[in-house]
């Protein structure tokens, strides 16, 4: 490595007795153009979204990161590194060019892998089975006075005639009149999506955070497979009773 690629900061992994976790995270190749030092300066925290509602400092991340400290970094890998919005104002502003982003999508990785995040994203159960069973993740029936507490009397009527709403907005558009779902897709684009989770090995990752969901997913699947074969077997009875 060239003196001009080394950086003193992500160096320090040769050198340190640092902990599992901090090792994972300084390997991670998004580190070296991420981590910089810190000057102490505030100007992420200023422009941090997140930071002015939540538990969550920017600069910490950065901080931590140099200092090395393990039990501090899986603390934040189990809770404040979710309070990020990934918008990457920090990496806009520092005048060091640090990221605390970037630092956090790679430690959000690691967590889940190290299986770290459950408790975290157990509010996110639903978002995630919408996702993988009817590929997208939003429902309009997920907008409720029971979910938004401060609704006034005007939004709360709204909210009772979604499907009557949907109904008329989407005329001519029959997989758009559902609540429990953004839309209906198709299946076959399901099962297409569900594969490549299965097969790219983010499947097993989810399973980490959400073991029951890997159940429902394969047997999902495996109904979903046999739907498609029937198809495809009558599509190709007719095509042989047309002689083509």
């Amino acid at each position: 490595m060239s003196e001009e690629a080394k950086n003193p900061i992500t160096e320090k992994i040769e050198s340190t007795k640092g902990g599992h976790f901090y090792k994972e995270i300084m390997k991670d190749f998004r580190i070296k153009e991420s981590l910089h030092g810190c000057l102490n300066c505030g100007t992420c925290v200023a422009n941090c979204p997140a930071a002015a509602f939540y538990d969550y400092s920017p600069r910490e991340v950065c901080q931590m990161m140099i200092e090395g400290d393990e039990e501090t970094i899986e603390e934040y890998m189990k809770s404040k590194i979710w309070n990020c919005a990934q918008c990457f104002s920090c990496k806009y502003r520092c005048p060091k060019e640090n990221s605390a982003a970037d630092i956090v999508m790679t430690m959000r990785e690691i967590a889940v892998r190290e299986g770290l995040a459950a408790e975290a994203l157990a509010g996110y159960t639903r978002i995630a089975k919408l996702v993988l069973t009817r590929g997208n993740q939003l429902a309009p029936d997920m907008l409720s006075p029971d979910a938004f507490p401060d609704w006034g009397p005007r939004m709360i009527e709204l909210s009772s005639k979604k499907m009557e709403m949907r109904e008329e907005l989407f005329k001519g558009f029959p997989g758009m009149n559902v609540v429990d779902r953004a839309w209906a897709a198709e299946d076959f684009t399901i099962y297409e999506m569900q594969r490549i989770w299965e097969e790219s090995g983010a499947l097993e990752k989810v399973g980490t955070v959400f073991p029951f969901l890997v159940d429902i997913v394969q047997d999902d699947m495996e109904d979903k497979k046999e739907e498609m074969e029937a198809r495809i077997e009558e599509k190709k009875a007719k095509l042989a009773a047309a002689g083509k």
